[in-house]
């Protein structure tokens, strides 16, 4: 994992500000527990001097010193059950850890992580593996194996397979290795996707030993055999 959600610094400047008090402040974050919150507002609190500005150390420690102020360098640590997530400070300070679960803020890391990914990706000028010309990566897609293809690429690959009905070939046209089918439904028309999904299901139901065609031609319904002694189906 690359991203994390960002922690949230909010402040309110008074008329003490900056000649003998820092700034009342607010830490929020969905991923560090309310102790890690503490240790980082102590901090900031340390960081500020009398007739001293301090925003901009504090934004600077909160977005490039955090992680070795709560030595994090080996990993973040979640709280299986997260069950302080609010203080409220003698000083007037908040702190808010977001999270309740480790398993309910997981899967939120992840699609978080997932789409900064795809942001800077697509920030990026890539080389398509077929084409080989160099293209912003908003034009293109790069698979779960890592190899990249520009969507007009992937598109005319994917459709002249599915045309031809050889729906079992459609993957990496790099190295072999299985495409996503959401891949496929995002890069093809709606329609041609629809008989990618009806050919992918007629073929997965010839290989069932157990699946019979209904005979008659207006029909041709998938049906299963109850017996074959008694030619039975269902």
């Amino acid at each position: 994992m690359n991203f994390l959600p960002p922690v949230n610094l909010t402040f309110t400047l008074h008329e003490d500000y900056p000649i003998k008090l820092p700034p009342k402040l607010s830490l929020s974050c969905a991923w560090l527990d309310i102790d890690q919150l503490v240790t980082l507002e102590n901090h900031l609190q340390e960081e500020f001097e009398e007739d001293s500005e301090v925003l901009f150390n504090w934004i600077s420690t909160v977005k490039d010193a955090a992680f070795d102020l709560l030595d994090l360098e080996n990993g973040v640590n979640l709280l299986k059950f997260n069950k302080k997530r609010k203080m409220l400070l003698k000083n007037g300070n908040r702190l808010i850890s977001s999270y309740s679960t480790a398993r309910k803020i997981i899967p939120v890391l992840i699609e978080f992580d997932n789409h900064e990914k795809r942001e800077e990706f697509n920030r990026k000028m890539v080389k398509c593996d077929v084409c080989l010309e160099n293209k912003s990566g908003c034009a293109c897609l790069k698979l779960s194996c890592d190899h990249i293809f520009c969507q007009m690429c992937l598109e005319e690959y994917f459709s002249i397979l599915i045309s031809e009905g050889t729906v079992g070939d459609l993957k990496c046209p790099s190295c072999g290795e299985s495409i996503n089918p959401n891949i496929i439904k995002e890069t093809i028309s709606a329609e041609l996707f629809e008989r990618f999904d009806r050919l992918l299901l007629e073929r997965s139901l010839a290989k069932m030993e157990d699946i019979h065609y209904c005979p008659r031609p207006s029909c041709r319904t998938p049906c299963i055999i109850l017996s074959k002694e008694g030619n039975h189906i269902l």
